[in-house]
Formats: structure tokens, C-alpha cells, sequence
């Protein structure tokens, strides 16, 4: 009777934390905004861990079972359940180990290992030690038919790491947890493999609300694996935003700047500087020239000399005298006549 009482009071427990894991979402409708932090619902934390002895390093917690909320396994399928919870559950209890339980949930064997005997609806899984619940899965389909995994880890410390995925989109939040409410620093990533989509939120939670600064880095590259993109994720280059936040979750509105007026100089009481007296210049009177003696004549200019004879032109020829006729002997002179000639 004491076993079948131990039993309910662990599905009780188990169903619990994967309804409000549920209230969280089922993975698919994860938008990166301002407002996407809000959606996600404070999870029912467990009663304080009692002390125990440290266990050594590699060694299993000893009294770890299985409890389901809906649907029946077979001893087989419920021992491969099991184990798969068991690797998730030291996966993420180490930190450098978080990205081997991202590769693990974005698996086809996974999804059909947690997925066994359940075609539409969900199924809750919860791993326990004692009265301690170590890890919380909500497995399902959605409307359009998609398997999604809502899982949740919560370290002695006060730890939380709610990881979920579906449809290629896996989203992961590492933060505290005080009082049942988120406290503390916390980180946020989500990595779609289909596009090649990462989105980093980093901030502070106070109560449950987030206070102080706010960042979102964005960067879209080339579709690839999740787990290959979380590895590489530190070596992208993000578009990042910041926020602030005041004490009561609200944004804090920038204020607007005012220009700033240039400041006209005082005028001073010191006395006016004296100036020192001019000189005034003497003007300088022209020497007065001295007589000038008047200049002699210049003789007058000597005649040009005749300029030499030139020869007469060529003279001109006198006509030839007629001659004179020769006189013939006698006494009787006879005229020349010029027309025998």
C-alpha cells in the first residue's frame, strides 16, 4: 500500500510540472520580441533536497525511477525511456554538457523513443530520486502535427533550465529560481535550424519581472543543424538592441535630448587696457633744388656737304653735219644736191 501511495504522490508530482510546463507552450509559438520572456510561466518548484551524502563523480543517483503520466509501455519501451531521461538529465546538470542535450532533443530518436505508443495528445515523463524530481519532459503533437519536447531541469543550487523544441526551432532559458519565482541573471537562445536564425536574450530577473538592462542580439545565416549553430554560436556577428528596465518591469523611456544652449560670455569689470600715444610722424619737407645753370646752345647743325656731281646723263647725240660736197676741179662749182644723195 506504502508503494502504491509513493507511486500516485510521484505522477501527482510528475503531471504537475509538465502542466505547467505546458503552461510554458509547446515550442512552436516562440517569437523573439520584448514580450517573449513574459510567456514563459514560473514553474512549480519542488520542496527543498534533503541532504545527502555527495555521490561520487560518474556514478548514477541511486534510486532514480520513472513515472509517466499517460499510456502504457512496455517493459522494453519504459527501460529506454528511462535511459534517455537518465543522459538528458546529465547533460544539462553540467553546463559544458548543454549542448549535447540540445543535440539529443532536436533527434528523430528521440522524438520516437518519447513518442512511443502516442499518435496525437501528449505524454508527461518525470525522473525522480526519492521525493526529488530531477527532470520534467512534456512530449506531444500539435495541431499541424509536429512532435514537440517541453523539458525542465532544476539543480539542487536553484538552477532552472527550460529547453524546448519543436519543428526545427529550439529554444533554451538558464536562470534561478527563488521562492517559485525566476531570480537572477538569465540567458536566453534560440536557434532555428530551418533558417539559419539565432536570437540572444540576456537580463536580469527580480521577482519574477525583468529589471535593470535588456539585450537582444539577432543574426540570420545559413540553415544548418541546432547543435552544430549552439557550438558556433559565440563566433556570429549580432544585431544587438538594449532595453532598460526599471524596478517595476517597466521600460524606462529614453529621454529625449535637449540641445544644449552655447553660454554667452560675461562681461568683466576689468579696466579698459590704455592705449599707448601715437607718435605723430613730423612731415619731412622736399630739399629745395638748387639753380641749375642754363644749358649752352647747341650749335647749329653743320650743313650736309654738297653731295658730289653726278655725270650728265648720256648726252644727247647731235645729228650728223651734212658733209660737205668735195669740190670738183675748174672754176665752175657745181651745188650738191642733196636729193642725189
Amino acid at each position: 500500500m506504502m508503494a502504491i501511495t509513493k507511486r500516485i504522490y510521484g505522477m501527482a508530482a510528475g503531471i504537475l510540472m509538465a502542466a505547467a510546463l505546458t503552461g510554458c507552450g509547446d515550442g512552436t509559438d516562440e517569437v523573439m520580441s520584448e514580450s517573449s520572456i513574459s510567456v514563459v510561466e514560473a514553474v512549480t518548484i519542488t520542496n527543498e533536497p534533503v541532504n545527502a551524502e555527495p555521490e561520487s563523480a560518474g556514478s548514477e543517483p541511486a534510486g532514480m525511477e520513472l513515472l509517466y503520466g499517460s499510456g502504457q509501455l512496455t517493459a522494453e519501451e519504459e527501460g529506454e525511456v528511462q535511459e534517455a531521461m537518465k543522459t538528458l538529465y546529465q547533460n544539462l546538470e553540467v553546463p559544458e554538457y548543454v549542448g549535447e542535450g540540445i543535440h539529443m532533443v532536436s533527434s528523430a530518436e528521440w522524438e520516437e523513443t518519447m513518442s512511443r505508443g502516442l499518435y496525437e495528445g501528449s505524454r508527461s515523463y518525470t525522473l525522480q530520486e526519492g521525493e526529488r524530481v530531477l527532470l520534467s519532459v512534456h512530449v506531444g503533437y500539435d495541431i499541424p502535427g509536429n512532435f514537440y519536447a517541453n523539458i525542465c531541469y532544476q539543480g539542487e543550487d536553484g538552477s532552472l533550465i527550460l529547453l524546448k523544441q519543436a519543428d526545427g526551432i529550439t529554444w533554451i532559458m538558464q536562470t534561478g529560481v527563488s521562492e517559485g519565482e525566476y531570480d537572477g541573471a538569465f540567458e536566453i537562445w534560440l536557434i532555428d535550424s530551418k533558417n539559419g536564425y539565432i536570437a540572444k536574450e540576456t537580463g536580469t530577473y527580480s521577482k519574477g519581472v525583468i529589471t535593470g538592462e535588456y539585450t537582444k542580439s539577432e543574426y540570420t545565416g545559413a540553415p544548418g543543424e541546432a547543435f552544430d549553430l549552439w557550438t558556433n554560436r559565440e563566433g556570429f556577428s549580432y544585431k544587438t538592441t538594449t532595453v532598460e528596465y526599471d524596478e517595476q518591469g517597466e521600460i524606462v523611456p529614453t529621454p529625449t535630448p535637449v540641445p544644449t544652449a552655447t553660454p554667452t560670455p560675461k562681461p568683466t569689470n576689468k579696466p579698459a587696457a590704455t592705449q599707448k600715444p601715437v607718435k605723430t610722424p613730423v612731415p619731412t619737407q622736399a630739399p629745395t633744388p638748387e639753380p641749375q645753370p642754363d644749358p649752352e646752345p647747341e650749335p647749329d647743325p653743320e650743313p650736309d656737304p654738297q653731295p658730289d656731281p653726278q655725270p650728265d646723263p648720256q648726252p644727247t647725240p647731235e645729228p650728223p653735219q651734212e658733209p660737205t660736197p668735195p669740190s670738183a676741179g675748174g672754176d665752175t662749182d657745181i651745188e650738191w644736191s642733196p636729193d642725189l644723195m
